[in-house]
């Protein structure tokens, strides 16, 4: 009967609605403003950021702080604290060692950027950058960049479209499997983007490659395609727990 009784509880629980934490929501959103705030943020600037009163945000600062996810300027501003860093490094200790040598290869072998974004609702996010050795200048490209799908060679190929950019001097072109190709104009960057195969499941995560002027499509699309097959691969022998986990960054 008792065993019974506990079933039945933990059905209702799971079946309940479930109740997310306030405190909590303000807290990450403290956190994205300040990774998207450069030179930081003070308290008066952070609490219109995040909508909140500058009391609480003063003490979600403090909690934030003492666990060393913020720190405090001595011109009063916040800026996100080492403890970020810490948690970024261990979250990313699985891509790193399942796209590391892959995106290596790539980058080296087109003397461009390469990188790996993950879909995250309607945005791409940049989980991985691998910079060539075998070039002298290069685009620089930031980990943790969040871009709207539709505007990215990557969310383009995962969509299967692209919406028109704000941009109109840009173009992204869909093709077969998944290729996405960016135009830009002589100033900006050139991208192609494919999908990372996923058995058994909608690819949510592309290979891209961003080049200061464009290169041969044919040519790095397939060597775009071998990396991502490998990564797919990688991806797909750690079982589906270990990739939503890569997806939680």
């Amino acid at each position: 009967m008792e065993k019974n009784s506990a079933r039945a509880s933990d059905a209702q629980q799971a079946a309940a609605p479930r109740a997310d934490s306030k405190t909590l929501d303000k807290g990450i959103r403290i956190l994205k403003a300040l990774a998207s705030a450069s030179d930081g943020l003070g308290v008066a600037a952070l609490s219109r950021e995040v909508e909140i009163h500058r009391t609480v945000a003063y003490r979600l600062l403090g909690t934030l702080e003492r666990h060393g996810m913020v720190r405090q300027e001595t011109d009063g501003r916040y800026q996100l604290g080492l403890t970020i860093v810490e948690l970024s490094g261990a979250a990313r200790s699985d891509i790193r060692s399942i796209a590391h040598e892959p995106l290596r290869t790539l980058a080296d072998r087109t003397h461009s950027t390469a990188i790996l974004e993950r879909l995250d609702g309607t945005d791409t996010v940049c989980l991985m950058v691998v910079e060539p050795g075998t070039a002298t200048t290069h685009v620089a490209y930031q980990i943790g960049l969040r871009r709207p799908a539709t505007s990215t060679p990557s969310g383009a190929s995962l969509l299967g479209h692209a919406a028109s950019p704000d941009n109109d001097s840009i173009d992204i072109e869909t093709h077969a499997g998944g290729l996405a190709v960016t135009r830009a104009n002589a100033t900006g960057p050139w991208s192609l983007a494919t999908p990372v195969p996923r058995p058994g499941g909608t690819p949510d995560t592309a290979v891209a490659v961003v080049a200061l002027e464009p290169l041969p499509v044919q040519d790095t699309a397939s060597l775009a395609a071998t990396a991502a097959a490998l990564i797919g691969e990688r991806m797909a022998a750690l079982g589906p727990l270990r990739h939503r986990r890569l997806g939680g960054m």
